[in-house]
This record gives C-alpha cells, structure tokens and sequence, in this order.
C-alpha cells in the first residue's frame, strides 16, 4: 500500500490513549478482512464456542507458524507480537458432529484489561471452520515522540515592535 498515511492517523490516536490511560483494544480493523496495529503490539486472541456440546477447540497460526494454544480465561487462546508487514491470522475451530444447526465460534482479542471484545470474526457448521483474515504491521510509535506529543504546545512569543509611533 504504497503511499498510503492511514498508520500516521492510528498512531497519532494511540498516543492520546496511551497517555490518557484508555488504550485498550490493540487491533484496529480496516476492512472486512484487514486489522492493523502497531509493530511489536503483544495480541491474544480467544475462540468461544456456542451450541457446540461443550466442544470449544482451536489451532491458531499467524505469519505462516503454528502459535501455541494457550487457555486464557478458561478459552482456547493465542499470543503473538504483531511484526511488520501484512501477514495472515487464522483459526482452525472444531464442531462436534452432533451440534446443533445454530453452532457457531467467535474471535475475541483480549484486550489490556483483559475484557473480551468481539473481533466480529466468526464461523458456523456449515461454513469453513477456518477463520482467516490478515494483520498489518505499522511503524510503531517510538517513547520519545509519544512524550514529545503530550507537552502542550506553547503559543509563539508576541515581538513588540519599535516602529516609531508604537508605545510599548
């Protein structure tokens, strides 16, 4: 995506939450299959079953490796830094044979606080129980500039002038 500014704008939020104490969803989506977020974010994401008979499994894998399965809130979950680029998400769910028509999975990231916001991301038995979509990696934001950008900006200093006929 060359030339495109759209990380400028997603940086610049992310230092107004950081420094304000509300950042707490890491993923921002931009497309229906698209999230970015900034190089080096730590992300987990859960899979939730629903009507499933008490199945609830996973296998994640993002940029083209295995992730470890990890249970996070009692889910199966995954961690990863988010890297640079754009590269590929996915989440193998499993249906038990006999579940319900009304069975289905749904992504959660976990976020700083560790509440589960849905992702909007999700599957059924009749679809592919593969549920893919790509990550961007943007430039991260570096400590320097974020310090930098909360010191308010200071008004230029007003000249008086000598101009004959002026009074200071």
């Amino acid at each position: 995506m060359t030339g495109c500014t759209c990380g400028t704008e997603v940086q610049e939020r992310l230092i107004v939450l950081i420094l304000e104490g509300r950042w707490l969803k890491l993923l921002k989506r931009i497309s229906s299959s698209l999230f970015q977020a900034p190089v080096g974010t730590p992300v987990q994401i859960v899979a939730r079953a629903r009507d499933n008979n008490g199945v609830n499994a996973a296998a994640y894998r993002y940029a083209q490796a295995d992730l470890p399965v990890q249970t996070v809130q009692g889910l199966p979950g995954c961690s990863f830094t988010v890297l640079a680029q754009q590269r590929a998400f996915s989440a193998l769910v499993v249906f038990d044979p006999g579940a319900k028509p009304s069975a289905r999975y749904d992504l959660f990231e976990v976020d700083t606080d560790g509440t589960l916001s849905d992702m909007s991301e999700d599957t059924f038995p009749d679809s592919d129980p593969d549920i893919s979509f790509s990550i961007e990696g943007i430039a991260a934001v570096a400590p320097e500039a974020m310090a930098s950008a909360a010191q308010p900006k200071k008004a230029p200093a007003i000249k008086e002038s000598s101009a004959p006929g002026r009074r200071s």
